[in-house]
């Protein structure tokens, strides 16, 4: 494959996963429907939920799948008007190994008194992959692989 054939297929690779990605937050899955109605043909399916703090523009979060090196989804940094709502979104995934990092651009994690798990990230089973009281300094990674079934393997993998 030549250089500018490969550059167009992570672009198109790409461009798919943020349509996809807008799809899903226009009809978030996470709490109130079944996962599989709305993300037909998803080899695995993660929910990600995330409680701000009154510092939400500090947050940002990325996921990347790890053998091809290509960013899955992104949240930018939150505005002001984000201060203690929870964010959730689900995105689906091809077969493969992601990692999945939040970042807080002060390094003081998200503090927020009022809720217990400031992030949340399940699989479509409704299994934890990480649960964190946000305690995490600059940022938490947390690393998983989807097999062929779906089911979401979760390696002992999260660091901060």
């Amino acid at each position: 494959m030549n250089l500018l054939t490969n550059s167009f297929s992570k672009y198109l690779l790409l461009s798919m996963s943020v349509l996809l990605l807008l799809s899903s937050l226009a009809t978030s899955t996470f709490a109130n429907s079944d996962p599989d109605k709305t993300l037909d043909g998803c080899e695995g399916v993660v929910h990600l939920a995330i409680t701000l703090d009154d510092n939400a523009e500090e947050i940002s979060w990325t996921l990347v799948n790890t053998e091809k090196y290509v960013k899955v989804a992104d949240g930018e940094y939150f505005t002001i008007e984000d201060n203690f709502e929870t964010i959730e979104t689900s995105v689906c995934l091809t077969k493969g190994c992601y990692e999945l990092t939040i970042y807080d651009s002060w390094g003081d994690g998200i503090c927020n008194k009022e809720v217990d798990d400031i992030i949340t990230l399940m699989d479509q089973n409704g299994d934890v992959i990480l649960n964190s009281t946000g305690n995490f300094g600059d940022y938490i990674t947390v690393q998983f692989c989807t097999e062929q079934d779906g089911v979401i393997a979760t390696p002992d993998n999260t660091k901060s």
